[in-house]
């Protein structure tokens, strides 16, 4: 990619470590002397109800290009890599995606206790929207997989997902963080979390 900003976009349920997630990506800006400009932002208010959050992370590569981050909002069509928690928080959110980005998807399906005492007991198919959203953008990586079963499969919580997910193709993570041992950094932030 040749670009001098990134915006980096997580997305979840309250509870799933979007906030985490977003502070392993600051520090990862902040341990890079080639990034300038660090902004960031996170929705809080319903993370401990399970609601809808995100975490947004904007940053500079050329210290001479001066960017007005005059808000840390989300920009539509400009997130470059979108790191999805759970798929209808990706749904919600498609409108943010640059056409030619970067999307991780833990494609296990959370229905939220809200929903449940509603009486709200089947997850909607995601697919067919998913499916068009592929179509009209191409260019855009896509990469589902169920994260979090495969991190209790590995006798592991799953919150240990969100370390599976960003394991799972570092040289993603290389072409937006300029660091060269990003794969270390991760296994070192989250023996620490």
């Amino acid at each position: 990619m040749n670009k001098f900003s990134f915006n980096i976009m997580i997305v979840g349920v309250g509870g799933q470590g979007v906030m985490t997630l977003g502070k392993f990506f600051r520090e990862m800006a902040l341990k890079s002397s080639q990034i300038h400009g660090l902004v960031s932002m996170e929705s809080r208010g319903v993370s401990q109800r399970e609601g809808s959050v995100f975490c947004l992370v904007r940053y500079n590569l050329d210290s001479s290009k001066t960017i007005p981050f005059l808000s840390p909002s989300p920009p539509i069509q400009e997130i470059d890599l979108m790191v999805a928690l759970e798929p209808l928080e990706l749904l919600r959110n498609l409108q943010y995606l640059r056409p030619n980005g970067i999307t991780l998807v833990n494609n296990h399906e959370l229905i939220p206790k809200s929903s449940l005492s509603q009486d709200i007991k089947s997850y909607p198919d995601i697919n067919e929207r998913l499916n068009q959203f592929k179509q009209d953008f191409p260019d855009h990586l896509i990469i589902e997989k169920d994260f979090t079963n495969m991190a209790i499969q590995e006798n592991k919580p799953a919150i240990y997902a969100n370390y599976l997910i960003l394991a799972h193709k570092p040289s993603i993570f290389t072409q937006i963080l300029p660091v060269t041992n990003f794969s270390e950094l991760l296994q070192d932030f989250f023996n620490h979390v």
